[in-house]
């Protein structure tokens, strides 16, 4: 599932992408000069943190935006792609 925005957060433009993928191995090994954190998460885990109308107009800070809810149950839907 992609998106392409303009004028998102900070005046800048995005692209979000979210593929459903099969891990070889369930831990993580995060790169500290990308990342400051990563952590698998279910579907349920994600329904939590989704925004709310009573969020409109706050920072999504530890939320997921209705949006990228879509885009991310879109990838879960899709099929796996393999390694080759």
């Amino acid at each position: 599932s992609l998106r392409h925005s303009h004028g998102r957060r900070f005046g800048q433009g995005d692209i979000y992408a979210v593929v459903r993928l099969k891990a070889e191995l369930e831990e993580i090994q995060l790169d500290k000069g990308e990342l400051a954190d990563a952590r698998w998460m279910s579907k349920a885990e994600i329904d939590k943190i989704v925004e709310t109308d009573a969020d409109a107009g706050r920072p999504l800070a530890g939320k997921v935006s209705m949006g990228n809810q879509k885009m991310i149950e879109n990838a879960l839907g899709g099929a796996i792609i393999e390694a080759l």
